[in-house]
C-alpha cells in the first residue's frame, strides 16, 4: 500500500467514525469536542427527519 493510499484509508476511517458519532450515536472520535459533535449531530438528525417527513407528505398526495 502506498503512502497516499494509506492516507486515504485513514481519512475514510476517520470520516466514517465522525458520521457514526453525528447520526448514529457512536463514540466521539479522539480530538473532537463531544459537546460540539453532539450539537452538530442533533442538527443533522433534525434536518434528516424534516426532509424525510416532507417526502412522505408528498408521496401521500400522489
Amino acid at each position: 500500500m502506498t503512502e497516499a493510499s494509506e492516507a486515504r484509508e485513514t481519512l475514510a476511517q476517520r470520516q466514517e467514525a465522525l458520521i457514526r458519532a453525528l447520526v448514529a450515536g457512536g463514540p466521539v472520535p479522539a480530538g473532537l469536542d463531544p459537546v460540539a459533535v453532539a450539537a452538530a449531530g442533533q442538527v443533522c438528525r433534525h434536518k434528516r427527519n424534516r426532509h424525510t417527513g416532507s417526502g412522505w407528505r408528498l408521496a401521500k398526495h400522489r
